[in-house]
């Protein structure tokens, strides 16, 4: 059975929400709830993203771990609902580049890093999306939790983790 234009955007609209709260899950973050709704156009979700720190500490592993991770999450919804259609994810998220779009905090969060570690920081980020999404659990999970978000509307975060947990394995980074 084929769907229309408006289920389908719906539905990547969940995948895009789901892709955030597995980059969540697997850092680490605490899920708290994800929504989305639909007016507008757009959607809005309320996750838990990392504290941001001075980026005058670049050349710190640490610091640098935690603006990949930031990265990693930030671009993990448009990364997972351009899976889908199998499109050019970087091109989906700047072409959805307001102030506060993901990629517009993006790009805010690494204003004072130097546009070569800018650079670094978005490659790393990416392979370890390319990494975790292309893992068939991972995938599963998804896209199970999309279809759960798409149903729904709204989940808590107990919810989220445990429709996660059911289809991926926990993997450290």
């Amino acid at each position: 059975m084929a769907i229309g234009e408006s289920e389908f955007r719906e539905f990547r609209l969940a995948l895009h929400e789901a892709g955030h709260c597995i980059a969540d899950w697997h850092i680490g973050n605490e899920i708290k709830f994800v929504r989305v709704c639909t007016d507008s156009g757009g959607v809005s979700a309320t996750r838990r993203t990392i504290a941001w720190d001075d980026p005058s500490a670049a050349n710190d592993p640490e610091h640098r771990r935690v603006a990949e991770d930031l990265a990693m999450q930030l671009m993990a919804g448009e990364y997972a609902a351009a899976m889908l259609t199998d499109s050019d994810f970087m091109a989906s998220l700047r072409g959805n580049s307001g102030s506060s779009s993901d990629y517009g905090l993006l790009l805010a969060a690494l204003t004072g890093y130097p546009q070569e570690t800018r650079y670094e920081i978005l490659e790393a980020a990416t392979l370890r999306l390319i990494a975790l999404f292309g893992r068939d659990d991972v995938w599963n999970a998804t896209m199970a939790l999309a279809a759960e978000i798409d149903e729904r509307r709204q989940l808590d975060g107990s919810d989220v983790v445990k429709i996660i947990e059911c289809h991926a394995r926990v993997w450290t980074q």
